[in-house]
């Protein structure tokens, strides 16, 4: 019975035994790893658990990720967005050949796929061991776990210079994966580490740090919900170039629509220094996590307000956001109102032009 359970925890790790998972297994089941479920527990709870060896000479991890950050709308619902952080399925491996390190990462599955392949110092293997020992990831040796539940998995495999290793697994739902000593994301925010610190490419990264080039946004105000003391309704705010170059023609522009539908527009000339401060007051209000933002689909007699936001940026990048629907559809966080129309009335009166048909001024 032993060795069967010993072969089929050496089949889901993918590897031959190594010495630190040779001694005879105590399958007991233990709560320090993961939540109680319907799992066969094949770990090795007397593999070594401190590995003495800081050389790494092979490693290999796979697993899965696919957590999306999201924001909460009015109506409670979570809607997803942008995170920059690619989802699907991971492997990498990096492999010591002297003085240089054989860098393979891999993620497949998503709109953000990549193939890596760099020799790169060795040092990049000193900075894998620092991360392994400040999350204690060694504790995991001798893990294994299964079910037919699909969804969840990893495989790690760790060979260090004194023969030491550190070998973990789990396939299945998420009853199978540890709660301590493991997550995803370390190994992805490694991946980007280290890409861009050798400035290589994973994923693209976008560049919100400059002015803007272009930006509108359309957005309900109602000063019950919002505070302020501006006049009930629809809002469209825009600033832009005309060609869309930066060295012509710049312009603020704001439409307000009534409930009748009544619509009145100002619009004044802009300087390149408005576009770089709408971008700061877009990065203080923390708009940039919109990005991404989509809640529609609703029947045409429940769209009672319509949420926009495009902002593209010097460096190419750009937010959009769009909800149309009951009014319940509007973001929740990172959206408030009141700081936009106030940039755009200042600008307006700045340049001579009335916003009181748009707001009532104090």
């Amino acid at each position: 019975m032993k060795k069967f359970l010993f072969t089929v925890m050496t089949a889901l790790l993918g590897v031959m035994p190594f010495s630190s998972s040779g001694r005879t297994p105590d399958y007991a089941p233990s709560s320090d790893f993961s939540a109680p479920g319907s799992t066969s527990d094949h770990t090795d709870y007397n593999a070594p658990h401190v590995i003495h060896s800081k050389t790494i000479q092979d490693f290999s991890v796979r697993f899965e990720f696919h957590e999306a950050r999201a924001v909460r709308s009015r109506s409670g619902l979570f809607v997803p967005v942008y995170s920059g952080i690619p989802q699907g399925s991971f492997s990498l491996n990096i492999k010591r050949m002297g003085e240089q390190a054989f860098f393979n990462a891999k993620c497949h599955g998503s709109r953000d796929t990549f193939d890596v392949q760099e020799y790169l110092p060795s040092v990049v293997l000193d900075e894998l061991q620092r991360l392994i020992d400040e999350h204690e990831i060694a504790r995991l040796n001798g893990y294994c776990k299964w079910n037919s539940a699909l969804g969840h998995g990893f495989d790690l495999k760790v060979l260090y210079a004194s023969g030491e290793t550190i070998a973990a697994g789990a396939e299945g739902g998420y009853a199978v994966m540890p709660y301590r000593y493991w997550s995803e994301i370390w190994f992805i925010d490694f991946m980007m580490s280290i890409s861009e610190k050798y400035r290589f490419g994973l994923v693209h990264k976008k560049d919100f740090s400059g002015p803007l080039r272009a930006f509108v946004a359309e957005a309900p105000y109602s000063s019950g919900i919002d505070g302020g003391s501006f006049a009930d309704g629809a809002y469209k705010f825009e600033l832009f170039y005309y060609g869309m170059e930066e060295n012509s023609e710049g312009r603020i522009r704001v439409v307000f629509r009534d409930a009748s539908g009544t619509a009145v527009r100002a619009e004044v000339s802009a300087s390149q220094e408005d576009f770089a401060l709408l971008a700061e007051l877009l990065r203080k209000e923390g708009t940039m996590q919109l990005d991404g933002y989509q809640y529609s689909g609703f029947m045409p007699e429940q769209c009672e307000v319509d949420f926009r936001i495009e902002a593209d940026f010097i460096s190419g990048d750009r937010i959009f956001a769009r909800a149309a629907g009951p009014a319940t559809v509007m973001p929740a966080e990172h959206w408030n109102v009141l700081p936009l129309m106030e940039f755009f009335r200042n600008r307006l009166k700045r340049g001579n032009a009335s916003f009181s048909p748009l707001a009532t001024e104090k």
